[in-house]
């Protein structure tokens, strides 16, 4: 028997569909080997930076102590063990085998090297992945908007407080169809920051019933850090929970109870801030707020599943549209210094075209254009320069910008007179 998965890969944790899968047991093992303990891996899945401890392809790697030698993995291996793990709980539990076609839910800021990256891990763990969908659409899907009623049309908010960042976007809806229009992703706030600053209150506290102080000591503050853990999970639930660690430093117990409005999206207090500032719409949370992307992703598998190969692929020709994932600007140099004048938008569809003119000053003869992707001047990625010279003074420059399905960039520069022209195409990063 086949199964059709919704996976979600978090950055703290994971979920197979409504099965929490890994997350857990190594938080609990970061207590007695927290220097082998690898966290946030999603966050550096299909990156590269300048680093001493590379691989021959310029990949990261973590250095761990592994059966007794010093190993280095990758990014892409951690995500494999993670999904082969998953893979095996949902085994367990429902004793599925065969085909594991699987919709994989990703950010919606992931570039299509990160896409690849975890696309890639899934597959190898044994996951067959009939396409990727953005959190928020799945999120969507998962309540079934726009599905019993094919004639809804409408905009629908999703807030997502996760481990290590908090995200709002806006999906529109319109005879089934989801399109991502808009997402802001706040990384300075996610539950890790609860979890950090209840041990910091229980550091606190601990000195203060027993006059110790653990700061320097790391097997304890993992000890307490684990235990915040486990009391925020409980604050989420309940008005109150009390927090206990045995030997907690040099043989000394610590119990104390805490008074708090939970943690995540499960937050009575949060819940009841979203309400108030969106008292007119209607507040969906029926769902465990930690499983509704997975779930939105495996109703998208089995849609998928029921198809045959070739319907899959007119399904997401037609159906699905891919986005970029960062702005592409022109650098211009103005009065006050460099500013970039938006050519697409983050999230603008593939594919689009954009014309743009530019009226050179009498007497330059020459022109120059610089096409970057990002949203800051001190931060942008040049993706192409286009010089063209012996031009006309005071020539006009007819620019043509072709974002193509496949993620290439082809722009051209004509001249209106000569018709000289200039052109390059960018790959997908």
């Amino acid at each position: 028997m086949s199964a059709a998965y919704g996976v979600h890969f978090g950055c703290s944790s994971a979920c197979l569909a409504v099965n929490r899968a890994v997350g857990q047991a190594a938080k609990q093992g970061m207590i007695r080997n927290l220097q082998n303990t690898v966290c946030h891996v999603k966050q550096i899945l299909g990156r590269r930076f300048d680093d001493p401890v590379l691989d021959k392809n310029g990949d990261p790697m973590y250095e761990v102590d592994y059966k007794e030698s010093r190993k280095m993995f990758t990014p892409s291996h951690i995500a494999v063990t993670i999904y082969k793990k998953m893979l095996e709980t949902a085994q367990s539990h429902g004793g599925l085998s065969g085909s594991q076609d699987s919709v994989l839910a990703v950010p919606p800021h992931f570039t299509a090297e990160q896409k690849k990256a975890i696309s890639s891990a899934a597959n190898q763990a044994g996951f067959n992945i009939l396409r990727l969908i953005n959190e928020p659409s799945a999120a969507v899907l998962a309540y079934d908007i726009g599905q019993t009623d094919s004639h809804y049309s409408g905009c629908v908010l999703v807030f997502r407080l996760g481990g290590v960042s908090a995200e709002t976007s806006v999906v529109k809806v319109h005879n089934g169809m989801y399109q991502l229009v808009a997402t802001v992703t706040e990384v300075a706030l996610g539950g890790d920051r609860c979890t950090d600053a209840l041990a910091s209150f229980l550091i606190a506290e601990f000195k203060r019933q027993s006059r110790c102080d653990i700061s320097d000591n790391k097997r304890a503050l993992a000890k307490l850090h684990h235990a915040a853990e486990t009391c925020k999970h409980t604050l989420s639930k309940m008005e109150n929970a009390l927090c206990a660690v045995d030997s907690l430093y040099d043989g000394l117990d610590f119990n104390t109870k805490v008074i708090l409005c939970g943690g995540g999206c499960n937050m009575p207090l949060l819940q009841k801030a979203v309400a108030d500032m969106f008292s007119h719409c209607d507040i969906l949370n029926s769902i465990n707020p930690e499983e509704v992307i997975a779930i939105g992703a495996a109703k998208q598998a089995g849609l998928l599943s029921d198809l045959e190969d070739e319907d899959i692929k007119l399904n997401n020709e037609d159906r699905h549209i891919d986005c970029i994932s960062k702005p592409i600007c022109i650098k211009c140099l103005s009065e006050t210094g460099p500013e970039l004048v938006p050519v697409f938008s983050e999230l603008a569809p593939l594919h689009s075209r954009k014309h743009l003119d530019f009226n050179l000053p009498e007497k330059q003869t020459s022109f120059c254009l610089e096409v970057c992707e990002g949203s800051k001047v001190d931060d942008v990625v040049l993706l192409a320069k286009i010089v063209m010279k012996d031009l006309p003074e005071g020539a006009k420059v007819n620019s043509t910008f072709h974002l193509r399905r496949d993620g290439h960039l082809h722009i051209t520069c004509t001249e209106s007179t000569t018709n000289k022209t200039e052109s390059v195409t960018v790959e997908p990063s």
